[in-house]
């Protein structure tokens, strides 16, 4: 009796079932045009992504070099400067030689 009543049941939920399964099989069907479509966007969106992240890394690479033949410069500037302040100051020289011993020595 059991069984009957399961077979009552499924037939009953035999259109539904049915008409899922052709919504199923028509979707199924349209599959491998959206997944070309998804495939080309996918490709003009990865090339674009490369041409601008190579125009970026150019402008951050070139930026940078810049930056450190700036301060080469400036740090070469510091050091004349801080040369000619040693000789110009008296006593300037001993300071700092026994400063730079002393934090050794503790």
């Amino acid at each position: 009796m059991r069984w009957l009543l399961s077979l009552a049941v499924e037939l009953a939920h035999a259109p539904e079932t049915l008409r899922r399964a052709r919504t199923l099989v028509g979707d199924l069907g349209r599959l491998p045009a959206q997944l070309e479509r998804l495939t080309e966007t996918l490709e003009r969106t990865t090339g674009g992504l490369e041409h601008s992240l190579g125009q970026f890394a150019d402008a951050v690479g070139g930026g940078m070099q810049e930056r450190l033949e700036h301060l080469d410069v400036v740090v070469s500037d510091l050091g004349s400067t801080l040369s000619a302040l040693i000789g110009a100051i008296p006593g300037a020289r001993r300071a700092l030689q026994s400063a730079a011993r002393s934090p050794r020595q503790l």
